[in-house]
Parts: C-alpha cells; structure tokens; sequence
C-alpha cells in the first residue's frame, strides 16, 4: 500500500495528519447542532384559515373545496386532506419525495392568492407552513401558579411579562398560552331597554365603532415647522364608555349606561390548565426550525431561572416538560454508549495480543476515526442526533477491526524474526486487499440504507453516510498510522508483565488456550470437508426453519419503531359532544384523581378546551425516572387506561398518536358514517385493540337563525346585517381595542347577557334599527327571522377531494404488527360499495412501505457485496462459498430477538443490512490466506484451508469478540430513551454466522474450487496443448 509506504518513511507527517484530523474533529463537533432526530424536510406543507362565526359546513363550502381544487393542480402533488372546523378550514398537502418543500410552499402562496378575492369577507388571511412533527413539539411547558392571585391577576403577568421574557429568547418561534384570562370591556346590552327607546342593537354596535378612533389626518406647515394633526377620539377610561351617545329619541341623547351595562372584567375561558390539581395557566415554547434544540432549552430555562428571581415571591414557576432535557439526555446516554462499548473494545484487543503498545497502536484508530468523522457531519451539515450518534456506536468494533487485522499480521510477521519496519510494510501489503476488501463490503452495504426511498430513508441517510465516512477514516488510519507506530515504536525486550505477574500468567494462559482452540479448529476443518453434506444440510435446515417459522409461527411481534421510554406520556379525555367547559374539567379532575393512586407518577399536567372543542381533555403524565421504578412506561400507561375506564360519561386513550388509522373514502357523508359504525363493530372484536376512535362524532346541538327574506327585504334589513349583528350579541366578538394608559390594547365586545343569550325566546326580542323608519325606530328580530333546533357536525374530514372518516386505535397486549395482520384481514373481507375505497396510514403503513424500501437497499447491498468480492478474487465462482454464509446471520438474529423479547422493527431490518457486510468479513479473510498459501506455497485445496484456518482463527475471533462487545452497551439499553434492537440484533447475527462461517466457508470454497479443477482437466483433456514450433512463442489461453 502506497500510503503505508509514505507514512513509515514519514512519521513526522503522518503523526500532524492524525493530530490536524483531531483538531478539526474537535472543532466540528462543538459546532454541530444537537437535535432527537435528523432534521430533515418532509414533503408535508399546510394552510390554515380562520373563519369567524361559520359553521363546519359553511367552512367546507366556502373555504377548503376551494382551496383544495386550487392546490391540487400544483405540480408534485401526492395526496390532499383536510379538516373542517368551526371558524377554521386546515388543508394539509403531501408531496411526491424530492419535491422542494420551499418552491412547491411558494406556489401554494400563489394559488391561494388568485383565490382570496373569493373568500367570504369575514375569513381571514391564509396562513402556510411547513409540517414538522419535531418543530410543532413544545421544546419546554412551563406552569405558572399563584395561591393568593386570581386567575386573571396571574395571567397578566404571564402574558405582559413571563411571554415576553420567553419570546426573547433565542431560538424561540412561538409561544402558546393555555388557560390564561384575558382582561376585556364587556357592553352588555338590555333587550328591554333598547325597546323602550326604539334603538337597535346595531345602532350601538356602530356607535361604538365610530366614536372610539384615533385617526391621522395629515399634515400643516406653521412657519419654518410642520406639524402632523390627527383626530383623537379616544375613551381614557372605562367611565368614559358610560357618556358614549348612542342615539337622540324625543329631543333628548341616550347614552351607552342608559341602555347596557359596562363591565371591566375578563374573556370568557375556552379553556383551563392544572399543575396537579391547582389552576395554573401555562406556557409552551417551541422553537425555530432547524435550531438546536439542547441551546434552546437551555436558553429557556435560564430566562425561568432569571425570572424566579425576579416575580413576586407568591408566583411560582414549574417546568412541566423539557424535550432539551430529553434529548440531552439521550445523545448523552449514547455517547456514553460509545466510550463504554470502546472500553470494552480495547480490552479485547489487549487480552488477544497481550501487550500494551499493541494495544494502544489499535485502540488509537477508535478516537481518531470517531472524531474525524464529525468534520464531515459538520460539512453536510447533519446534526448530533441519536441516528448519527447510534451509527458511531455500532461502528466502534468496525472501526477498530481494520486495526486489529493489520497489527496481529504485524504482530506475526515479528515472529518470523523479521524487522519492525519490514513486518510493517510486508505484513500490511499482504494484508491490505482483504482489509480493503472488508471495508469495501460495510461500504456497499450503507450506501444503500443512506439512500432508502421514502420518508424513513430521509431519516436513516445521515445514518448510512455517517458509517460510510467512519470506516473509510479508519482504514486510512489504519493502513497509516498503525503500521508506521509499528514500525517505529517496538515492544520492549523482556518480561512485559513484571510489574503485574498475574496477569503475565492469565494472558500466557490465554495464549496457549487460543493456540490449543486453533489446532481443534484444523481437526474441525478437516471433518467438515470429510462430511460436507451433513455441515451443508445442517446449515440450511437451521436456515429454512427460522424463516419457516417467522412467517408461520411468529414468535416474535413487529412494530415500526420500538416505542421509548421517555417517562412522559399523554393522555386524551373526550366527554360527550356538545359538552360544557366545566363539565369536562369535572371529568378532567376524576380521572387525575385516579392517576395519582399510581405510585410511579411524579406529576400531572391537565388542561381541557382550546382548539379541539370544550368537551376535549387531556392530562400529560409524567413518571419517575427509569431508575426509580421497576414497570415500564408501557405497563404503566396500561395501568392509567385501566384506572380511569370506569369514569363515567369520558372515552380515554392514550397517546396520540396510535399505530391503526383506517380511513373511509367517498361522496357520501351519511354513507360513510354507517360504513364507520360497521367497520368499528367488528374492530372491537379483534384482540389487543383498545381506545377506538372515529373522527365521525355525535353532532352538535345547534340553533340556526332564518331570515324572513320576504319580511327583512320590507324592512330594508339584510341577512348579513342579521348575521353580523347577531353574532356580535352571542359570540361577544371583540368590536374595537382599547387602548388604556398602561398602553395594552383591550378588546372591547359587545355581548348580551348570559341569561338573555342562552335563551331562544329572548334572541327573538333583540331589537334592530329599521332603516324604512323616519325616525329609526326599531323592530324586533322576531319580525324578520325564525330559531329552529339543528345539529352541526363537530369537524368534518376531507381526503382526495372527498369526504373522509377516519378510524384510529391503539393496541395493548400484541404488538402493532400483529394486529395490523388482523385488521388487513378485515379490510380484505369488508365489502364497500362502488365508489369508497380504504385509506391506511399510521404505524402500519409506514412499516409496510419502509419493509419494502429496507427489503430493496438489502437486495442492492447483496448485490454490491458480490462486485467487491468479485473484484478481490477476480473470480465469479469464489464469492459465492462467502456470500453463501449471509443466510447464516438471520439464525442469529431470529434467537436474539425471541431470547430477549424484542420485536422486528425498522431497526432490526437494519440491523440485518449492516450483517450483510459484517459476517462476509471472517469468509473473506479465510478465503484470502487460503488462495495465497495455493498460489505462493502450491498446497492442495485442503491443506491450504487448514493453513488459512490455523493463521486466521485468532484475527477473525478478535475482530468478532470486539464488535461484540463494542455493541454490547447498545445492546443492554440501559439508559433512559435508549432501544437494544439493533445491537441485539446484529450481535446475535455475528455469533451465529461466525461460528457457522468458519465451518460452511471451507466447505462451499473447496467444492467449488474443486468443480473447477475438474471442469479445467476436462477441458484440458478434450483439447491438449498443440505441439510448439521452434521459435515461436507458447500465448496462454484466456
């Protein structure tokens, strides 16, 4: 090797190399962002309108078909949903793969655009975005409580100085307030007294709107100055609302306290929070996309540390949950994965080659490589995350097995008697193509998994890139800086043990029981090539019965991902449709005061309302750390399910997102509803589904308004002027702002009052100004309209320009995949009529599509394998008696899984790609020797495969052993967040394929090799060598 050759005759060289490689490692790796995941863009982008006053019905006529029809003729389209809601329309857009998110978002801007004038007046301006699940997750909660203020005391300082505190932190996008009370000027009007005076509603309404202003009215020129003047109509207090006139009846003003009643008082709530039972309201900060979410946190926190010492000393400050400290603590977790699984690495090596310079020589290739592979994570700008962290922790025994290969032939050669620099270089040249050969395979096989389709091959690139680049690094240190220690820094002379007898013993010891396992391991060769059949018919059996017994005895569940615990979950309470607030806060506090019976939750952080509706709750539990309990965040969250189904009056699950989601697809509504209620009735007789639900719910009990249209045309009044007016009177909308001296804006809204609103009969009698009267007398709503009892849905689904149910579900005691299996088994005999269709999506789906995409990267890694083997050998036969062992690895696999209980997962199936270039490693460095001693020593066929397996045995245990115990942390998982598939998975595949590699690779190379030489006699036989005229000169058959 040319660079073996540069860096022992330059050691100087090769030593800066090594140190510039570190710096720049140690530079990069302070500049990397740190994040849960890879940041990566998914092709998902929605818009959001708001719709003031409409009906989910009015929202899907005038808002979301429209919007949809517009964005579907954008280019890269894949699939439309929406969800229509009262006062809001939310229209989310999936794109093919490899669309920019940021063009294709630009072009949804602009179709929304040509579509705005069409808009109702009342609807608000489109708001876009890019979907990320990561960046919609509150980075901190944080609950704000007082014991001796009231709640609208309390939200004061939480809007007016704890969220401005928080919004300047950096990092920072958006922070969202639940279960505040907002101050506001309420104007309650008097039915009864407005029809005294003749005045409508309306009348105060505009007067209102009119008389409160403050308008510029441009500039004058008074000399050399100019100066601007405005019209300043502003009320300075409350009591000014009292004189505001309202109208003039019978020569004398009526004024706003002579017809409504003016109070300082507070929003109405549409939704509250509690700290374990104590009102609190609280705060979510969520950051910018791509920051780095550990910075943020940590900057988030400080601002609450500040500010604790700078409220009042009855306000206190709790942090409910803190995704920072979550994934700090679990990129923490899986670097000390990485130093642990080094540690155990580095003894390996030092137990096979019992010495300490030996050791060190190697192990100096573990630091090197994993700090130099952050200078490319810095350059493509990946982040620190658990993918790219967990890469490196796999690669610990990869990276130090190119070392360990090239310093026990070193170490070898030495012992032949030659010199520490001709061991180096002949010994690394004779080595060099294997080791090439075997970094080559690790390579063939990420290349793929860094280029998966679908979503899951965005996440798993930085993956694949990050091994790919960890191991090109370590076969360059080893090739360089490995042979050029050797060569320069020889073992002492004499007893290296002196200091430590014992251990001069233990390893002397070890020795000879290596020595004594490697001349077993030639009787084993010899009566393996003496009883192929049995070695081959044993092997495929093992084989043919794993595979057998995963697809018709599954013994082991399957999931997408393995769920973490995180010692957080949620959890959703939904009461009746058409519930109150305070109804569901009632069901809210029950269902807490079951969850603290559980001895393993350390708090509960419950809200209800808000954006889902007034009969929507939900608790976020939070749970002692792992260490501090023996259940599983699994077994508990069961337990919460199990405490609160007896509630009455409350549906419950758990989590939010659940791994079934079926969705019916069609025209009609009514259809769709009775094809839900069908398909739900036999859903629940499937076992381990729990929580059903369907985004088809009970319809809300409604009154509509009529308009009279004969009538109201009479009287000159509109039905919008109805629609405006009344809704102003029931929703208390906010007419205008006030703006007091303390210089926060305050709505001020005109309502009537509770016990006239909720009252049909009393709506009647709202009077209304007549614009046909002279006078502007006033007539009754009754005149010109009707109330009638109806119903609303609640939302309404859309997907694919249709209408839409959807039935999601969680699983308890099976996994996600075998109750997939089930459900697919469902749909298949559910007969829809001509029309409607099946929709999946959730966990399930995503794990048949990311199956497909993991199946195809591990067909392509076999494939590429094959090339480099190929190419080594430059054979077409010789690859094929080590590929023939890659079968081998899933007996392994399948025993590990079932021994400790895991599922197959999408980490498992990766696993199972990186065995395809792990185990070919021990076949190509026996197939390697064995055709050197044929070709540099002519031994036959058997005795070069005993030679190979004698030389070899000891390289090909150290490599495994360390890439055994480099994952063995990985494996055991015993940190908090951390999962053991994949280390599991690919440790049993290694124990497996090594032991059975090192008896079916000599059996399938010498029955090929010897096919060959029989085929080539044949061959020589019917056509023999042509007699050779004097002076011509014999050219060797191709």
């Amino acid at each position: 090797m040319w660079m073996t050759r540069v860096a022992i005759k330059n050691p100087v060289f090769c030593t800066m190399v090594m140190f510039a490689l570190m710096v720049m490692g140690a530079v990069s790796y302070f500049r990397l962002p740190i994040d849960a995941m890879p940041e990566v863009n998914l092709p998902f982008a929605f818009t959001v309108v708001q719709y003031p006053g409409a009906s989910p019905q009015a929202v899907e006529n005038d808002l979301t078909k429209p919007i949809e029809n517009a964005l579907n003729t954008i280019s890269g389209v894949k699939k439309i949903t929406s969800r229509s809601r009262e006062n809001s329309s939310v229209v989310i857009v999936e794109f093919a793969m490899g669309t920019e998110i940021k063009v294709a978002m630009q072009e949804m801007r602009d179709k929304l655009a040509q579509i705005r004038p069409s808009f109702p007046k009342e609807a608000k301006e489109p708001f876009v975005s890019q979907a990320n699940k990561d960046d919609d997750r509150a980075i901190v909660s944080l609950g704000v409580t007082s014991k001796i203020r009231t709640l609208p005391d309390l939200s004061y300082i939480v809007e007016e100085v704890i969220r401005r505190r928080m919004e300047n932190v950096s990092g920072v996008a958006t922070v969202n307030i639940n279960g505040s009370s907002t101050r506001e000027i309420q104007i309650e009007p008097d039915p009864a007294k407005l029809r005294a005076r003749r005045i409508g509603v309306d009348q105060v309404l505009n007067a209102i709107r009119t008389d409160n202003i403050d308008a510029p009215v441009g500039n004058i020129t008074i000399g050399q100055n100019d100066k601007s003047v405005r019209v300043d109509a502003r009320f300075k207090s409350v009591a000014e609302f009292s004189n505001l006139i309202v109208a003039r009846r019978d020569g004398l003003q009526v004024r706003l306290a002579d017809v409504a009643t003016i109070v300082d008082g507070n929003k109405e709530q549409t939704s509250f929070a509690r700290i374990d039972g104590v009102r609190a309201v609280s705060l979510d900060m969520l950051k910018v996309r791509g920051s780095n979410t550990v910075e943020v946190g940590q900057g988030v926190k400080a601002a609450i540390d500040r500010l604790k010492k700078e409220l009042p000393a009855d306000v206190e400050l709790t942090i409910l949950s803190d995704q920072s400290k979550y994934v700090k603590s679990s990129v923490d977790g899986v670097k000390a994965t990485i130093i642990e699984g080094g540690l155990l690495t580095v003894f390996i090596v030092f137990l096979f080659l019992a010495s300490w310079r030996s050791t060190v020589i190697t192990a100096l290739t573990l630091p090197i490589s994993v700090v130099a592979t952050f200078i490319a994570l810095y350059a493509f700008g990946f982040t620190l995350n658990n993918l790219t962290l967990m890469a490196l922790s796999l690669c610990i025994g990869l990276l130090i097995d190119d070392a360990i290969v090239v310093r026990e032939n070193i170490v070898r050669h030495l012992a032949m008697g030659k010199s520490h620099r001709q061991a180096a270089l002949e010994a690394t040249e004779e080595i060099g193509l294997a080791v090439l050969s075997t970094t080559l395979a690790i390579v063939a096989v990420f290349a793929p998994v860094a280029f998966m389709g679908g979503i899951i091959g965005l996440f798993f690139y930085q993956f694949g890139v990050t091994v790919v680049v960890a191991v090109l690094i370590s076969l360059f240190v080893s090739f360089t800086l490995d042979p050029m220690l050797s060569a320069v820094w020889p073992d002492p002379v004499g007893n290296r043990f002196k200091r430590l007898p014992w251990l001069g013993r233990f390893l002397d010891l070890f020795d000879r029981k290596m020595e004594a396992l490697q001349h077993r391991y030639e009787l084993v060769i010899r009566w393996s090539l003496s009883h192929r059949k049995t070695v081959l018919g044993i092997s495929f059996g093992m084989v043919v019965f794993v595979i057998a017994s995963t697809i018709f005895f599954p013994l082991i569940g399957s999931e997408f991902v393995p769920k973490d615990d995180q010692s957080e979950f949620g959890m959703r309470l939904e009461t009746p449709v058409g519930s109150s607030l305070d109804y569901t806060t009632v069901k809210v506090a029950q269902a807490e005061a079951e969850l603290k019976k559980i001895p393993e939750i350390k708090l509960l952080y419950s809200g209800a309302g808000g954006g889902r509706g007034k009969n929507t709750g939900w608790i976020n539990v939070i749970l002692k750390p792992r260490n501090e309990r023996v259940r599983t965040q699994k077994q508990i969250e069961d337990a919460a399910r199990d405490s609160v189904k007896g509630i009455a009056g409350m549906l419950v699950s758990v989590g939010w997102n659940k791994p079934v989601q079926v969705s019916f697809i069609g025209s009609d509504a009514t259809l769709l509803k009775q094809l839900s209620e069908q398909f739900v009735e036999k859903l629940e007789k499937i076992n381990g589904v729990v929580d059903i639900d369907s985004s088809e719910k009970a319809a809300v009990p409604a009154l509509v308004i009529t308009p009279k249209r004969a009538e109201s045309a009479e009287f000159g009044i509109t039905p919008a002027t109805i629609g405006s007016v009344s809704r102003a009177l029931v929703a208390g909308d906010a007419v205008v702002t006030w703006l007091p001296p303390s210089g926060n804006s305050v709505d001020v809204s005109v309502r009537l009052p509770a016990n006239v609103r909720n009252d049909p009969a009393q709506l009647l009698q709202i009077p209304l100004t007549n614009p046909r009267a002279p006078d502007g007398d006033a007539l009754s709503l009754d005149r010109v309209a009707t109330i009638s009892e109806s119903t609303n849905p609640k939302s309404i689904e859309r997907a694919f320009l249709q209408r839409q149910v959807t039935i999601s579900a969680n699983v308890k005691g099976r996994t996600p995949g075998e109750v997939g299996g089930d459900v697919n088994k469902l749909i298949e005999t559910f007969a829809l009529p001509p029309g409607y269709r099946f929709q999946q999506d959730g966990d399930n789906q995503l794990m048949r599509d990311s199956g497909g995409y993991a199946i195809l990267a591990l067909v392509i890694a076999v494939i590429f394998i094959y090339f480099v083997l190929g190419s080594q050998f430059m054979s077409f036969a010789q690859p094929i008696a080590i590929m023939a062992t890659l079968p081998l690895s899933l007996i392994g696999v399948w025993l590990a899984l079932v021994v400790t209980r895991t599922t197959i997962n999408m980490f498992a199936m990766i696993a199972v790609i990186m065995l395809m270039g792990l185990v070919v490693k021990n076949g190509i460095l026996l197939v390697d020797f064995a055709n050197q001693a044929r070709r540099d020593q002519g031994l036959s066929i058997a005795e070069a495969l005993v030679r190979a397996g004698h030389i070899r045995l000891r390289p090909i245990l150290m490599t495994t052993a360390a890439m055994v115990f480099g994952m063995l942390p990985m494996a055991l998982a015993l940190k908090e967040g951390a999962d053991g598939t994949m280390g599991r998975a690919i440790i049993g595949g290694l124990l497996s394929s090594g032991i059975l590699t090192l008896v079916v690779v000599p059996v399938i190379y010498a029955m090929i090799e010897e096919f060959k030489e029989k085929h080539a006699a044949k061959k020589a036989a019917k056509h023999p060598p042509a007699a050779t005229v004097p002076g011509m000169t014999e050219v060797p058959a191709e």
